[in-house]
């Protein structure tokens, strides 16, 4: 039998679903999504009503995500604070910004950090739409890595994927590749590096990391001081990168909460699902475990 759903969801009125306005999805939390931001990439996005009616997320790898995000809220202060690292157009932070609302209705601080300049820009007509207003958050165009500097992004193709990452030396190769066979030619740009430690400084706290950063993670949060971070929730990309990741958090003497290699089909206490990226979720004991 398939476990109850997070408590924290009987807060969220599902039966009442948002009218789509012209050119955007709408879903049971009432956010508001333009087209053209999935145009070749419909995948399971479970608040568009078009996709998945007005109910409630499926249980699929993203259902993990959920969870930490509803766990992060429930044990947050008077300012629920929370970094998206690869943000896309920032559908985590303006879920994050819509959840607070319908069970804390608290403060908000969301950051966002997107080297893609599309989605950047995306992401700050997402909070536009959904009337989240920007100058009260953190929305910045870079690429989160170990030194600050430059570096090659792979950018272009933005409402076809959204797996853009570092250039590697193919990239090149595969740019010419496009070129001579017709295809639409990715494209690399020179795009500024930040570090995880200078958002971090400022903050008394983090509850939640979410991190998808396609294959940078372990480079990323090696490196960081997180001992203000309650909680981090990683999309993984290769099993050398999660093994080193759990030799990070164990030395640490973080506890583990979610933990699913990717490109594996798993069994869990949802059932059995399938991961393209992994999902591996760690809690700092500083803060006392949430594990509901």
């Amino acid at each position: 039998m398939i476990p109850n759903r997070h408590p924290l969801f009987t807060k969220i009125p599902v039966d009442s679903p948002v009218d789509s306005r012209e050119g955007f999805y709408s879903g049971f939390l009432g956010i508001q999504t333009r087209k053209y931001f999935l145009t070749g990439c419909l995948m399971n996005i479970p608040e568009l009503v078009s996709i998945s009616g007005s109910g409630l997320p499926e249980y699929n790898e993203e259902y993990f995500e959920w969870l930490d995000l509803l766990d992060s809220l429930s044990s947050s202060g008077d300012t629920f604070r929370m970094i998206e690292l690869g943000a896309g157009y920032g559908r985590w932070l303006i879920r994050a910004f819509f959840l607070n609302r319908f069970i804390k209705n608290g403060k908000c601080k969301l950051i966002g950090v997107e080297a893609e300049p599309d989605h950047f820009k995306w992401m700050k007509e997402h909070f536009q739409d959904n009337g989240v207003d920007i100058r009260e958050h953190t929305l910045i165009e870079a690429i989160i890595l170990d030194r600050e500097g430059m570096a090659k992004f792979n950018v272009g193709h933005p409402g076809d994927c959204y797996g853009q990452r570092i250039s590697t030396s193919t990239d090149l190769a595969l740019i010419l590749k496009d070129k001579l066979s017709g295809e639409k030619a990715r494209k690399i740009r020179t795009v500024k590096t930040i570090t995880l430690n200078s958002l971090l400084s400022p903050l008394e706290s983090i509850d939640l990391i979410d991190i998808d950063i396609q294959g940078v993670e372990f480079r990323v949060l090696k490196n960081a001081e997180l001992s203000t971070v309650k909680r981090i929730h990683i999309g993984t990309h290769g099993r050398e990168i999660e093994a080193n990741l759990r030799k990070l958090f164990t030395s640490l003497g973080w506890k583990p909460r979610f933990d699913f290699p990717c490109n594996s089909i798993q069994l869990t206490e949802y059932g059995r699902m399938k991961f393209e990226d992994g999902v591996q979720t760690w809690i700092n004991p500083k803060f006392g475990p949430r594990n509901s």
